[in-house]
């Protein structure tokens, strides 16, 4: 696993910011297609009456789903990201590492 620094991670979110969102997205997805993950994820963010009552919907789930991986897991989804480069563009950001 190859350590990312704060400047490389802003220059990836910046210039790669569409690959940052359909990363996070396909995380965000694949975290909620379980109702074991959807229940878990519930009790995380709100609770099952605001969301019998409508006061929580599946948009705020996967909103504050897609919030927590970007929060919490972003170096993961850089390193995604770095791998799918071609070399040209990894040296760009190795060349941040100074």
């Amino acid at each position: 696993m190859k350590k990312f620094n704060n400047e490389q991670m802003e220059f990836i979110k910046e210039n790669y910011e569409d690959k940052v969102d359909e990363f996070v997205t396909y995380a965000a997805d694949n975290a909620l297609i379980y109702y074991s993950d959807i229940e878990d994820y519930i009790r995380q963010f709100s609770n099952i009456v605001d969301v019998l009552n409508g006061r929580y919907t599946m948009e705020n789930l996967f909103e504050d789903v897609y919030n927590d991986i970007y929060e919490n897991e972003f170096d993961d989804i850089v390193e995604e990201i770095y791998n799918e480069l071609d070399s040209e563009e990894q040296q760009k950001i190795d060349e941040l590492d100074n």
